[in-house]
């Protein structure tokens, strides 16, 4: 089995065990990510699925990248058509069909523990896509090629523009549509939470999983 399919085969796996943390993130219900929070007000507005939100929002991610690059976009890239479906479909699966029946709503330290845990996975599952470096994440991959574009502009400045507007969006949007509806506010204190604690998470694991010797052989 050569390196490709290795690290495609571990980044694919990664990407499962990510998107299960985002569904266990939503089921916790006290505040997601930035990026999440869009997905869920949409979801709630359009009755749709998260995952299916998600997986049109990653989508658009993917076609913002070749407008922008076009014949530069490199073609290993073009798997995040993949991730983006595959996610979606994880999402869906684990959301709906795995915690669709457990009723945590009544249980605080629960829901706080699934949200505190959720984004100590998600820190680590990222910095191992990110070490791996078989295919980017779409979010991460169209601000990557903004910054590219716009070379004035870094990568930072640009995940952080996209995640006020997003946080922005999300708590604007459902105020307007559900009002003062504490369920369906996706911006909480889990939201700051994810704020706080993931990037350090992310930044940390990357620096163990960049110096690990299998990490190494795999790298793309």
């Amino acid at each position: 089995m050569n390196k490709v399919v290795k690290n495609g085969l571990m980044s694919l796996v990664a990407l499962i065990a990510l998107m299960s943390s985002v569904a266990v993130n939503a089921k916790a219900d006290l505040g997601v990510d930035s990026y999440t929070a869009v997905q869920l007000t949409l979801s709630n507005i359009f009755k749709l699925e998260m995952g299916t939100v998600a997986l049109y929002l990653n989508l658009l991610m993917v076609l913002g990248q070749v407008l922008l690059l076009r014949s530069k976009f490199a073609k290993r890239q073009y798997f995040q058509i993949v991730v983006a479906i595959v996610g979606g479909v994880v999402i869906n699966f684990v959301l709906y069909r795995i915690l669709g029946q457990w009723d945590i709503a009544d249980n605080y330290a629960l829901r706080f523990v699934l949200c505190i845990a959720s984004n100590i996975s998600l820190g680590i599952v990222i910095a191992l896509i990110l070490a791996l470096n078989f295919v980017r994440l779409p979010l991460e991959g169209f601000c990557l090629t903004v910054s590219e574009a716009f070379p004035r502009i870094k990568f930072v400045v640009v995940r952080q523009l996209f995640d006020v507007a997003f946080v922005v969006f999300a708590a604007g949007v459902s105020y307007l549509v559900f009002g003062l509806d504490w369920e369906k506010m996706p911006v909480r204190e889990g939201t700051i939470i994810s704020t706080l604690i993931l990037p350090k998470i992310i930044s940390d694991a990357y620096h163990y999983f960049y110096q690990q010797k299998w990490v190494q052989a795999l790298r793309m």
